[in-house]
């Protein structure tokens, strides 16, 4: 007779009593948690930002209404909403749009126009860009919530690794967290980008810890859209949510393939078992991968027209974005700085309510209102900041063990789901993330945070539960790579920078994206295309090469970091080794080049020009440019411009590299630093490089600048330069205190000294010109001068031309192919300017030309004094066959290092003579 089951009925007996369901317990426990970030959303100080996304918030209206006008043109009626669009993920100002019409606020009463960053907060809120109260905390409704699901999320990941106690301590630490608070609940978008974020990994956890839930195709297929969904919407929240997407497809690929790959190397499988993970791993990253992109699409129909274009301004919109905020504000110089700045995060950093240092006095009260409030978080305090240190590192090596020793499929789901999102956000992070600025770190947080949870289950477990738990040895093996790992880190293993090369490609042209430039040096060498980048105090050029024919010099390419008046403050060092030398270029085969260029210490923030020149060591010569309709570019050829910005700390003295000056030039607040006077003697109109470094001693209220002197040996002023700029690219009154700004004027020695030897001093003057503290005298110059003449001498062809710049030609001589020209300038000129003469045919076709310094250089247009008269000959040479008659020659004058002609009273950057060829 077999055994007869009973039924227990004990449970339904009276008076037995009833335990609460333990998902009853965990559901009352996310609410209490959602309540709590709901509650708060009021109290936290506002972020000018928020006003960007409820005016933008008018795009939910036009999506369900006109979804067209939410298309990309090429020509918008409104260029900075399209550019805003682009460059922005658009769900949070759809879902803000949604629940602000819901509730009756129409796009009339929302923030007219995005938020002006160059005016002040006041200036804002009179242009009633502030929401009200009431409105604001609608609108942080979206983030509010997504920030409540991303608790579901870490709730969901704790509860898979180890049962409740991760999962409560994991979604305790999120809600607590004054750093995730502060950023989530705003009407921004990290609310939706870490509750998307988080269910998108919770639902690829599940899909890999559950196998047995998912054996049917169409469970599988339903299973891995739902993530796909999640995934897109973690994207279209905030681009940086694509981390989202690249972590569960790296999660995906490591969970299944390394298991049989493992077995593999140990001879428990066959090849056939790999590739059969290799084919589920494929399918199921290839359908969550579509479902994303599709999703994203949906979402962002700016993308529907003209996608190409779209995605080409988006890149080039926020890449502006980017170098306008490390412009105006302080940027990392270096990985190491960067290293830092995640370290600050990661190690618990306390929330930091505005980016702009400006906006502290504007939010002051509203931060002490909601520090003083129960709705921050815990607060965080140095006395725990080690211990939770400590719990990230060894809930990290948790993981890492765990991958490797864990029975438990759901708890290696977990962690290879853990250290992928962990991996790729830090990686990320470090990579482009330019500015320190807290909200940049905001998705690194939750991870972190898991991995405590993590440490903490695997110390409070007892024995008895620890079943599937890593033990000591991996733990302990993992977290000794985790402290070389970042041992090697600290001890700055960075990746050394790349050399000056060359690279030839003789069947396709170069890789790579770079700009067209189609400039031709010498005649034989023409650069096509060039590519910038800026990396901390480096620079580096990629540069496009083709020879047109055979090179017979050596030539070495100088890039050049520029003023925008083209005076050199850094260059490249020359001459260097390269394998391949220009006599080696083949016509027709690309070359390409990379350069490198170091921004000197104490150069001021602003935008320079990056330029590039060719130098032949042989002929001592720096080959001259033509662009393509054959008109000069100067010896030097502009690339791009570059925005530097405000260095993290001022120079030092020790840095900068110049000579501290024996006299003391300054009034207590400015002062002289540092100067090189270079060369100490010269001819009347050459010029001396004056590389000086000034220090603000305390904070400057003034527009200084300095004269130079030239002093007789009697005391004497004999001439006067300038007043110059201290700094051309920031002037004095922007300086803050310990400042110290280096730069480089060039200065021309005056055409008015006579031979002798003279004083070189320098004294600060203020806006009127009045002089201002100490004169010092810098330096003692040797000067020649020319014999000149004032007499206008007899010619045979009247002129009467004038350029702008006070030069004029009263008439000329020619004869016997010399062509002489009689110049007469009105006023000094300060500047050194190269003569250009063709001869042309009727057709205007050039002859035969000559350029060069009048009088074959002995007599630079800045030596020149006014009145004088010079006489300046030239030879023209003619070539073989050119046949005798009436020809026109073209005169004009250029500025050498950009080829910039000078026009002429008229508007006309040339004069027409004629003469007659015998």
């Amino acid at each position: 007779m077999g055994d007869i089951s009973v039924p227990d009925l004990s449970a339904s007996l009276p008076g037995k009593p009833r335990r609460l369901p333990l998902w009853l317990l965990d559901a009352l426990w996310l609410l209490a948690l959602a309540v709590y970030i709901l509650a708060g959303r009021g109290a936290v100080p506002f972020h000018a930002d928020e006003a960007t996304q409820m005016f933008m918030s008018r795009d939910w209206e036009a999506l369900i209404r006109q979804p067209a006008s939410l298309f990309y043109a090429a020509e918008p009626p409104d260029a900075d909403l399209q550019a805003e669009r682009l460059m922005v993920a658009p769900l949070p100002r759809y879902g803000i749009g949604l629940v602000l019409s819901s509730v009756g606020y129409a796009p009339a009463v929302r923030p007219a126009q995005a938020w002006n960053w160059l005016a002040s907060p006041e200036h804002n809120r009179a242009e009633g860009l502030v929401p009200v109260p009431a409105m604001l905390n609608t609108a942080r409704l979206v983030a509010s919530v997504m920030l409540a699901l991303a608790v579901a999320g870490i709730f969901i990941l704790g509860r898979l690794y180890g049962g409740r106690l991760p999962a409560y301590v994991a979604s305790a630490l999120l809600v607590l967290n004054p750093v995730l608070l502060l950023h989530g609940r705003r009407a921004m978008a990290e609310g939706p980008l870490t509750g998307f974020t988080l269910l998108a990994l919770a639902a690829a956890a599940i899909y890999l810890a559950r196998p047995e839930a998912f054996r049917i195709l169409r469970r599988q297929m339903a299973m891995l859209a739902v993530i796909g969904l999640l995934a897109g919407l973690s994207f279209t929240s905030k681009y940086n949510g694509l981390l989202a997407g690249a972590s569960i497809v790296a999660a995906l690929v490591l969970f299944r393939l390394l298991p049989p790959l493992v077995e593999l190397i140990r001879q428990e499988n066959t090849a056939q078992d790999l590739l059969a993970a290799l084919g589920q791993t494929i399918r199921d990253t290839a359908v969550v991968t579509l479902m994303a992109g599709l999703t994203s699409l949906t979402l962002m129909p700016v993308f529907w027209r003209d996608t190409a274009a779209a995605i080409r301004d988006s890149l080039a919109f926020r890449e502006r974005m980017a170098e306008q905020h490390t412009t105006n504000w302080t940027p990392y110089g270096s990985t190491a700085e960067r290293l830092a700045g995640l370290g600050r995060e990661l190690a618990g950093e306390r929330p930091r309510y505005f980016d702009i240092s400006a906006w502290a006095p504007y939010l002051a009260p509203g931060i002490a209102a909601y520090e003083r409030g129960l709705f921050d978080g815990f607060p965080v305090l140095p006395e725990i900041r080690w211990a939770q240190i400590a719990l990230s590192v060894l809930g990290a090596g948790v993981a890492i063990g765990g991958v490797f020793s864990t029975e438990r499929s759901a708890a290696r789901a977990v962690l290879v789901v853990a250290l992928c999102w962990f991996g790729l956000t830090a990686a990320a992070i470090l990579l482009a993330v330019p500015l320190d600025w807290q909200r940049y770190y905001v998705q690194i947080i939750p991870p972190v945070l898991l991995f405590q949870a993590v440490a903490l289950a695997w110390l409070l477990l007892p024995p008895s539960k620890r079943e599937g738990q890593p033990g000591l040895p991996s733990v302990g093996l993992a977290a000794l790579t985790l402290a070389l790992l970042v041992g090697g880190l600290y001890l700055g293993v960075i990746r050394p920078l790349q050399g000056n090369t060359r690279e030839m490609y003789f069947n396709a042209t170069p890789p790579g994206q770079r700009e067209p430039v189609g400039v031709v040096f010498a005649e034989t060498l023409a650069l096509s295309e060039a590519g910038v980048q800026r990396r901390g105090s480096r620079i580096e050029a990629t540069l496009m090469w083709q020879a047109l024919a055979p090179v017979q010099n050596e030539y070495a390419a100088i890039l050049t970091l520029q003023t925008p008046g083209g005076l050199i403050l850094a260059q490249t060092e020359t001459p260097y080794d390269t394998t391949f030398t220009t006599s080696s270029w083949a016509p027709g085969v690309w070359v390409l080049e990379h350069l490198l260029l170091s921004v000197p210490p104490g150069t001021a923030p602003g935008e320079y020009r990056l330029a590039v020149s060719l130098f032949s060591a042989q002929t001592g010569q720096t080959a001259s440019a033509v662009i393509a309709d054959g008109q000069p570019a100067g010896q030097s050829v502009m690339l791009t411009t570059l925005i530097l910005p405000r260095p993290a700390r001022p120079a030092r003295q020790d840095e900068i590299g110049l000579p501290v000056p024996q006299n003391v030039v300054g009034d207590g607040t400015i002062g002289l630093a540092g100067l090189l006077v270079s060369p100490v003697s010269g001819e009347a109109g050459q010029p001396v490089v004056l590389d000086w470094a000034w220090e603000a001693q305390r904070q400057p209220d003034l527009a200084y600048s300095v004269r130079a002197l030239w002093l007789s040996s009697a005391g004497e002023i004999a001439a006067q330069s300038g007043p110059y700029p201290l700094n051309r690219m920031l002037a004095a009154d922007f300086w803050r205190r310990g400042d110290l700004w280096r730069d480089r004027q060039l200065m021309l020695i005056p055409g008015v000294l006579d031979a002798g030897e003279y004083q070189l001093a320098l004294e600060l003057v203020d806006e009127k010109e009045t002089a201002m503290g100490e004169r010092g005298v810098v330096a003692r110059m040797t000067v020649g001068a020319p014999e000149r003449s004032y007499a206008m001498p007899p010619f045979a062809h009247k002129a009467s031309l004038e350029w702008t710049n006070g030069i004029t030609l009263p008439g000329y001589d020619s004869g016997d192919g010399v062509l002489t020209l009689y110049w007469q300038p009105e006023e000094a000129i300060d500047e050194s300017l190269t003569l250009f003469v063709h001869l042309v045919d009727v057709n205007g076709e050039i002859v035969a030309q000559v350029d060069r310094v009048p009088l074959a250089g002995a007599r630079p247009t800045a030596g020149w004094a006014p009145g004088e008269v010079i006489s300046d000959p030239v030879q023209i040479p003619l070539p073989e066959g050119v046949p005798a008659g009436a020809y026109r020659v073209r005169v004009g004058w250029y500025r050498p290092t950009t080829g910039e002609r000078i026009p002429l009273a008229g508007g006309e950057d040339a004069a027409y003579l004629d003469v007659t060829l015998p």
